[in-house]
């Protein structure tokens, strides 16, 4: 049986360190909020009172 001495958790732990610190960047901030800016603008406007009124309404009650 072979014991491990530990150093692959060492070096598990370091990429993901890694990884996390390339990832977040104020591009992917900028992305992320403009998706669900976007998300929020198609699930919560009330597109029939905008379109057939030409008033802006929100419905938050998206679950009938």
């Amino acid at each position: 049986m072979v014991q491990n001495s530990g150093a692959g958790h060492k070096y598990a732990a370091e990429k993901t360190k890694d990884l996390v610190h390339g990832m977040v960047s104020w591009k992917s901030i900028i992305g992320l909020l403009a998706g669900l800016l976007l998300l929020f603008v198609f699930v919560f406007v009330d597109w029939r009172t905008l379109i057939q009124r030409k008033k802006f309404a929100l419905k938050f009650n998206i679950w009938k």
